[in-house]
């Protein structure tokens, strides 16, 4: 009876998914989120799946969760109270950062610099000195370091960054004063720039390591509390967290580096698409995965997700590898607004799960996307969550009339309205991922998910030309879903500038077999054989004299003089696709040399349905008036339910297409099929159209 859980914590709702290995059955469901502890919702839903399947805590075997704790502390500047320790004389390059602005700020005459984190009387300096290349030229003088820490000490800091100057080639210092930290302020946390980005970039790295610290506390209290509560509910699996990258990992690796969580849920989705990709022979997605706070949209080309060394959140730079997510403030819980010149504006700011969008019934009363959508019809006031959930269309109604008064327009004037601006800012995204780097959006299928997510894709494609839209089964489960589908990952990364030619072979080699080596211990000191261990090479490499990388797949295990070659073409071509040209002459630089060990999990298989014919009547449960613009009458339009649709069903728009997660909205005049996967595929006809 060993079944494997699923739970995503969102802003609005905590979906959870599960399956049973005995015979495959696979149940989804929300819960609704806890803010002020989503430890709350996640063993309510715990529990609730449970019952569902009509198992006993005991026969849990796998638990994997994507969390959203880090991100909020950060975005919400909610975290512990952190100080930085760093080389004499580099007390202010995390404040003096970068004076990159976002398009959004470029003219902005107001704009000025994030707060940081760390203030200056929390950044303390220690005399040390390591070179370039990694030889100590001024020893660590351990009073400073003991002053520097009394003094973080007396201003009650939960957490320390430590940075040294070129520690990634040398962490002996930083090992050092660990030490003496520990001395002077027990039971502190601590988090060392070589442990946590040993990777050259003075700046990036700070800013990585305070990230880490700040957040560090937070996350070690959440996981233990989570745990605990488990272990009272009698649940004997251990507690895996998604990674950014795209996998899960063990609690113990998730304390140890809790920035590898910052884009935990989101990366999910990602990974439930890869599988998806594969299964159903669709290489070239963007996916769209709108919940109730926020929207993520990735791109995955000929099968797989875009990797990223580099984020940057609520103004912090960081670096670690993560799957390539735009995120924008775009959800069902976005409120919409009237700004000083009158405009309308939706987000980024949220209702969130507790008031909630008005129609909520739970004390909100600003008007959000949710209402929108109830009022032009396309959610049921007695369908929301199977039912589960009543939604007060009254209280919608004069959420957007108090808006729409502001605006000097109608009710349904303002709730189209709200609907196309929250498509417009989700357009942005999609175009972020693909127009933006050289990619045209009508060459991929949209594939939608998230509560939200099937509601707007089909007008969203219809405005890109994309051909072709996507809605899985249990969309507004789909992240947790890749949850289950995550392999078990560890990454390790190590900057070593080492031009591209033979004689750099065996450096190469030896760099690779040291942090492979290092991946494997730390797998085996998680309980688990070495031999279930397999790895996967990649380097960010670049034209000699270039500032930014490319990262490229290191192809071939033994590193032969011909897969060497082979990555060298690879890296023109990559280098080709990101900057629309290249320069085979030129000698390539490697500098970046990273490693990914992972340990493959169970999965679940997507069942493929009886196949039928027929035009789904037999799904429709009524016809409800709808509105697909601001003006006129509504449109009758039928109402089916998705469980009672079968593959080879052809359904022509417009049409309302519900399930417990989720509402799929197929426009006037497209057309759409139910494949033998149980997708909703949406062929979308060009805007205007």
């Amino acid at each position: 009876m060993r079944v494997h859980i699923g739970i995503d914590t969102g802003g609005t709702f905590t979906d959870v998914i599960a399956f049973r290995e005995a015979d495959g059955r696979l149940v989804a469901l929300k819960v609704p989120s806890t803010p002020w502890n989503p430890a709350e919702a996640f063993i309510t839903g715990v529990r609730a799946v449970l019952d569902e399947l009509g198992t006993a805590p005991g026969d849990v075997g796998f638990l994997a969760h994507g969390t959203t704790v880090a991100t909020n502390a950060v975005l919400e500047r909610k975290g512990a109270r952190t100080g930085l320790i760093t080389t004499e004389g580099f007390r202010d390059v995390y404040e003096i950062r970068r004076l990159n602005r976002s398009y959004e700020d470029l003219y902005n005459v107001f704009w000025t610099k994030p707060a940081p984190l760390v203030p200056r009387y929390l950044r303390r300096e220690v005399r040390e000195r390591v070179n370039v290349d990694g030889v100590p030229i001024v020893p660590l003088d351990p009073a400073s370091v003991r002053e520097a820490a009394a003094a973080l000490g007396r201003e009650g800091v939960e957490a320390v960054a430590v940075c040294f100057l070129h520690a990634y080639r040398n962490p002996v210092h930083e090992q050092q004063a660990a030490a003496l930290i520990r001395e002077v302020l027990p039971g502190v946390s601590i988090s060392l720039s070589h442990e946590i980005n040993p990777e050259y970039r003075e700046y990036e790295r700070t800013s990585t390591t305070i990230v880490n610290a700040f957040v560090a506390p937070i996350i070690e209290r959440y996981l233990a509390d989570l745990e605990r509560r488990l272990a009272d509910a009698g649940v004997p699996a251990s507690l895996h967290v998604m990674h950014s990258g795209g996998a899960a990992q063990t609690g113990r690796a998730a304390r140890s580096r809790p920035i590898t969580t910052i884009l935990s849920g989101p990366a999910a989705g990602v990974i439930g698409a890869e599988m998806l990709a594969r299964e159903i022979a669709q290489p070239d997605l963007i996916t769209l995965d709108m919940g109730g706070t926020s929207t993520d949209v990735a791109l995955l080309r000929h099968g797989k997700p875009r990797l990223a060394s580099e984020s940057e959140v609520a103004g912090e730079v960081i670096r670690t590898a993560m799957l390539d997510i735009t995120t924008i403030g775009a959800g069902g819980g976005s409120i919409a607004w009237c700004d000083e010149g009158g405009r309308l504006k939706v987000g980024p700011q949220s209702a969130g799960a507790d008031p909630g969008p008005a129609c909520y019934a739970r004390g909100g009363t600003q008007p959000t996307v949710t209402d929108a959508n109830l009022v032009l019809g396309y959610l049921a006031p007695d369908a929301f969550l199977g039912g589960r959930m009543r939604l007060d269309r009254a209280a919608a109604e004069a959420a957007i009339d108090r808006l729409a008064a502001a605006l000097g327009l109608s009710r349904l004037e303002t709730a189209h309205g709200i609907f196309r601006i929250a498509n417009a800012n989700m357009l942005r995204a999609i175009r972020i991922v693909s127009v933006e780097r050289g990619l045209d959006p009508r060459r991929f299928a949209l594939l939608a998910f998230g509560g939200a997510g099937p509601v707007h894709a089909a007008a969203l494609a219809a405005e890109l030309d994309i051909p072709r839209v996507i809605v899985p089964q249990n969309p507004g489960n789909f992240s947790a879903f890749g949850l289950l589908v995550a392999d078990l990952s560890r990454d390790a990364v190590r900057t070593q500038l080492t031009p591209l030619r033979p004689e750099s072979f065996d450096d190469i080699r030896q760099t690779y077999a040291q942090l492979e080596a290092q991946l494997a211990d730390q797998f085996v000191a998680d309980g688990f054989d070495r031999g279930q261990v397999a790895f996967r090479r990649s380097v960010e490499a670049r034209y000699v004299g270039q500032a930014y990388e490319v990262n490229v797949p290191v192809p071939g295990e033994t590193l032969t003089t011909a897969e060497l070659a082979a990555l060298a073409e690879a890296f023109h071509a990559a280098h080709a696709e990101r900057y629309g040209h290249s320069a085979p002459g030129e000698p390539v630089e490697l500098v970046n040399f990273r490693a990914i060990a992972t340990v493959p999990t169970a999965k679940p298989r997507f069942p493929r349905l009886t196949r039928t014919d027929g035009d789904g009547a037999a799904a429709q449960t009524g016809v409800r008036p709808a509105w697909f613009d601001g003006r006129g009458d509504p449109v009758p339009t039928p109402v089916l339910d998705r469980r009672r649709l079968g593959a080879g069903v052809v359904l022509t728009g417009p049409a309302i297409i519900e399930e417990p997660g989720a509402t799929t909205v197929l426009l006037p005049g497209q057309r759409a099929e139910v494949d033998d996967w149980g997708n909703i595929v949406i062929a979308v006809g060009r805007a205007g159209a």
